[in-house]
This record gives structure tokens, sequence and C-alpha cells, in this order.
């Protein structure tokens, strides 16, 4: 069997955008008025809200990053749970996609939370920005721009790049939690041995009745995210596998034993 290792390319990749994107968007959007509201409560205002707003785009950041990934493993566990040679093995398919699903959720949850605390404790610990937009107020046509630079210039300094590469630690961490890196689990796991029910001593006479076999499978669902392949290994199920795959071996929680009398 391959080894069990997560795949190089199914790593994170790079944030696409910022943690201040969606916000940015919010200021332009709304009226002057909204956005001198917001500025003069430090930034927060039914109509326009910080903590939403970068909690939301922390999030966006994270399900940007991950989709792709989690779509891939999607589209090949539906095509095995439609495969008839796979019929015993769908609940443990559905089971392992419902999990994944779960921990995808649960990161995109943290990630949001992660964007609403940090970066708005950040914001009250450094009054500059609100001083320094509060004092665009009363210069005429272009308010909402002027609002806008401070905005972009204040998330664009060190420490709240600092702070973005921390979420996307975060990020990194929760996703390799989610999926249960573990490589040295890799060549061990397999088919549990059978075990046999006897049957009952023949009465006098009568020939003799062979064990009923009870076979105990602990399938083992793996995949390779980056390129969509799924691996069952099982007695009565065909398994795929390639010299050159590196497979990721899925948490207990998704082993499930399938009983066959």
């Amino acid at each position: 069997m391959a080894p069990n290792a997560l795949a190089q390319n199914s790593a994170v990749p790079p944030l696409s955008g910022h943690v201040q994107d969606s916000l940015m968007s919010q200021i332009h959007a709304v009226y002057a008025s909204t956005v001198r509201a917001t500025i003069r409560r430090e930034g927060e205002w039914p109509n326009l809200s910080y903590s939403h707003h970068l909690g939301c785009g922390a999030r966006r950041l994270a399900a940007r990053a991950l989709e792709p990934l989690i779509e891939r493993f999607r589209a090949a566990t539906e095509l095995m749970d439609a495969n008839p040679d796979y019929a015993e093995a769908r609940d443990l398919i559905q089971q392992a996609r419902r999990v994944l699903d779960s921990a995808f959720d649960d990161l995109l949850r943290k990630a949001q939370i992660m964007g609403q605390t940090a970066f708005t404790d950040a914001l009250k610990l450094d009054p500059s920005l609100w001083l320094n937009c509060d004092n665009e107020w009363g210069k005429g046509h272009g308010y909402r721009d002027r609002v806008a630079g401070w905005n972009q210039q204040w998330f664009g300094a060190e420490p709240r790049q600092h702070l973005e590469q921390e979420l996307f630690g975060v990020i990194s961490r929760e996703w390799d939690v989610a999926l249960k890196v573990d490589s040295k689990d890799g060549a061990e796991e397999g088919i549990r041995t059978p075990t046999l029910l006897r049957a009952p001593a023949p009465q006098a006479g009568a020939s003799a009745v062979p064990p009923l076999p009870r076979t105990r499978v602990v399938a083992v669902l793996k995949l390779q995210i980056s390129d969509c392949r799924v691996q069952i290994t099982s007695p009565a199920w065909p398994a795929w596998s390639s010299a050159s795959a590196s497979w990721l071996a899925l948490p207990p929680a998704w082993s499930r034993e399938v009983s066959a009398r």
C-alpha cells in the first residue's frame, strides 16, 4: 500500500486577497453619513460594522483557499457513492463526506472569529485611524475615498500584515487538524483479521456444517485531494493505487467496520 501521507500540493495555498477587502467595498457602497457615524463610534454602527466585515473577510479568505480542495473530495466521493461496486461502502463514503464538511465549517467559524477579534482588538489599541478619518469630515467631496485611503494605510502596515500571517497559520493548522494527518499510521492500516462464528456441532449422522464466516472489515477510505482519487481497501472492493501516489489517511472516525454474513 502506498504510504499514508498528506500530498504536498494539498497544503493550504496562499491567501488570495486581504481581510479588509469586504470592509473596503462596504465603505465605498454606503452613504458618507453612514461612514461618518461608524468612524465616530470607533467602527461599530448598525449599517457599517468593522468587526462584522473583518470577520466575514477572514472567513472568505479561508473559504476561497480551501473550497477547491473540498470540492474535489466531494466530487470523488459522489462518484464512488454512485458506483454499484462500492454499495457496501456507501455509508462509509457518506460519513467521510459529512465529517470533512463539518470540519470545514468549524474551520471557517474559527477564521471568522479570529478576524473579528484580532483586528478589532488592534483597532481599539490604536485610535489613530479614527482620529485621521474623523478629521476628513467637512473637507468637501471625496470623504469616503479619503477614509478608505486611511483604512488602506492602517491595514497595510506591518503589524496588520503580521496578523494576516497569523490568520494563515491558524487556517493551516486547523486544516491539518481536520485531515488528521498522521504519517505513522500508513502501512499498518488495512483489514483486520476475519473472525469466524462457529456453527453448533452437527447431530449424529448429519454431515458436518462448515464454519459460518463473519468477515469484519475495516474499510479505510483514503484520498489524494490533488487528483481526486480515493482508495478503499477491502477483500470485497478493488483497491486503486499508484506507485507515485501520496495518500492521506483519514481519521479513525472515518473508518467503519462493515459486517458481511
